[in-house]
């Protein structure tokens, strides 16, 4: 599919309104998260599949790290990935297949896809208050 992609690189596709992550390990293979989809069914399980079966015919990205955040060779990252095989402690907001590729490339479990949706929805629910205490306090006024 992509020969070009790098040896432990972390790689993502678009998903229908997600990104899903995975880091490539050599000979067209990807370790993830099973992701949310198997997630529904049963427990998300890491596992390695075909860059193919990964990509579900979606372009692969790479993405970008600074030098002080890689702290792991990409021989290391690859080892992180494939020593997680089979485990299926899966959560969509705690440990989900950003958590993990961000994980085994940095050694910090992290998901800027679930930042941004717990931001988005503290800032929603915040101007809702906001917006029904002014409401009330005009109501008072008259």
């Amino acid at each position: 599919m992509n020969e070009t992609i790098p040896l432990g690189a972390h790689i993502y596709v678009w998903r229908l309104g997600y990104k899903h992550h995975g880091i490539y390990v050599g000979r067209q293979e990807v370790v993830h998260y099973s992701g949310f989809s198997r997630f529904l069914d049963r427990d998300g399980r890491v596992e390695k599949v075909s860059l193919e079966a990964f990509c579900r015919q979606k372009k692969p990205h790479l993405v970008r790290y600074d030098a002080a955040e890689t702290i792991f060779s990409p021989e290391e990252v690859v080892q992180r990935a494939l020593s997680c095989l089979g485990a299926n402690d899966y959560d969509l907001l705690t440990n989900n297949c950003e958590h993990f590729a961000n994980w085994c490339v940095t050694g910090r479990a992290r998901s800027q896809q679930v930042t941004v949706a717990a931001t988005t929805i503290a800032l929603t629910v915040g101007s809702a208050v906001i917006r029904l205490l002014l409401q009330s306090a005009k109501n008072k006024q008259k």
